[in-house]
């Protein structure tokens, strides 16, 4: 499959499930601030909202699975899930830890100094991996102004 093709079926998946996401995520946050004064509700629900993020990576993910039938491929897009959804279940457990009193915010603080740096550059590692197995991969910064561009396209048929 050429790379535009993939790179529209990817933009049409962002621009089908971002609208739920946000809407999602923006009743999971208010709900969360009517909740402000609960440190545990609000909390919980503040981690919470980040489950639609995974969703629309898992719907991302599927995606890319159909692209390319290499075993190594297929791999490594899985292990790009598995990692994030093993963050997100990391950052669940440590804020239920913080809220309930088990572990300090000084220790909070340090996983997330030292896991910041990994998890802001795998997705360029990963990219770089992904475009040796196959040259027509869509990479994340591929993606990104691909979603640009048509919401500037957008908003210049608004205008006009």
């Amino acid at each position: 499959m050429e790379r535009e093709a993939r790179l529209s079926k990817l933009v049409n998946i962002k621009k089908r499930y971002h609208r739920i996401v946000i809407a999602s995520t923006l009743f999971i946050w208010g709900a969360s601030l009517y909740f402000m004064m609960d440190l545990v509700y609000s909390g919980a629900l503040a981690v919470i909202s980040l489950v639609p993020m995974i969703w629309l990576e898992w719907r991302q993910t599927r995606t890319y699975l159909t692209f390319n039938r290499d075993r190594s491929y297929r791999r490594l897009i899985q292990l790009n899930f598995l990692f994030l959804s093993f963050t997100f279940v990391l950052l669940f457990s440590l804020v239920a830890l913080l809220l309930t009193g088990n572990i300090h915010r000084d220790a909070l603080m340090w996983v997330i100094i030292l896991g910041g740096p990994p998890s802001v550059l795998w997705p360029f590692w990963l990219d770089r991996k992904l475009l040796e197995i196959d040259s027509e991969h869509v990479t994340s910064g591929m993606l990104a102004k691909a979603n640009r561009a048509k919401s500037k396209h957008q908003l210049d048929e608004i205008q006009e």
